[in-house]
């Protein structure tokens, strides 16, 4: 559209902003990759706790949520839920699994809340 225009500078500078952003866009994605790494050796080395843990998951599922990674955090929300069924105490106490079940609908609902806010921010 541009050249026919006859604007081809136009079209260059459009290009190259196009490319900037992309190159941004790749950053801020491996900023995030590496982040999300180093939380989760922060969170078993640091705290002691190890992926069998609920609590590890339950951490990183707010981690995830606070970065804008909503897919990680449903898949922590239910990773908590997994590990956290498993327990003997739990899995033989319909009440606790119960509240379980409540406990991973909350956390993926505030995920995908968070998740719909995000992308309406990103419109504004």
């Amino acid at each position: 559209m541009y050249k026919q225009n006859k604007k081809e500078d136009k079209a260059k500078e459009a290009l190259k902003e196009m490319l900037l952003i992309q190159s941004c866009v790749e950053k801020k994605l491996q900023s995030k990759l590496a982040n999300a790494d180093s939380t989760a050796s922060f969170i078993e080395n640091i705290l002691g706790l190890k992926k069998e843990n609920p609590r590890y998951h339950y951490i990183l599922y707010h981690l995830y949520v606070e970065m804008g990674d909503f897919e990680k955090a449903r898949e922590e929300a239910q990773k908590y839920y997994d590990t956290y069924t498993v327990i003997t105490e739990v899995k033989n106490n319909p009440t606790l699994l119960a509240k379980a079940k409540t406990d991973l609908d909350a956390l993926l609902a505030k995920a995908s809340a968070k998740s719909n806010e995000a992308l309406c921010d990103k419109y504004k």
